[in-house]
Parts: C-alpha cells; structure tokens; sequence
C-alpha cells in the first residue's frame, strides 16, 4: 500500500523513482504522462535496459528480498529470475 495510512513510500518505475508522500500522485501522473507519450520502442529498450540492470544485481536483489520478507533465499533467486 502506498500513500496516508502507512505514510510516504517509495516507487520505483522502469526508470526513475517518484515520491509517493505529500503530492506522489501528481508527480506519479505527471512522470506517467511523459513515460505514455515515449514511442513504444523506446519504452520497450528502457524496460530492457532495466531487466539487464536487474540481472546483473540479481545476488543483492535476492539477499534483499530474503531479509526484507524472510524467504529463503532460493526463493529469493527464484523471484528475481521471475
């Protein structure tokens, strides 16, 4: 849940990261309107960009999850190849 009742978050969209605080949403539909108006090519090789980044960090990503939910750590690589 993001917003009031757990207090400000963070988001992290394909590439960049908005503060859901305060005013999040109107920065979140602010950022949404740029990303949508991108042609889908482009879209589509920053998604890649970030799946790569993703890969390359997969061991932190995973040790990460494991410790933030307390899944095993298999199951933590699991997700992240996901």
């Amino acid at each position: 849940m993001t917003g009031t009742s757990r207090g400000p978050v963070w988001l992290a969209w394909p590439c960049w990261l908005v503060w859901a605080g305060a005013d999040g949403w109107g920065a979140g539909a602010a950022g949404w309107a740029g990303w949508a108006s991108r042609p889908i090519a482009y879209r589509i090789e920053t998604l890649r960009r970030f799946a790569n980044v993703v890969r390359s960090r997969a061991e932190p990503f995973a040790d990460t999850i494991a410790r933030e939910t307390g899944k095993p750590l298999w199951e933590s690589r699991t997700e992240i190849d996901s």
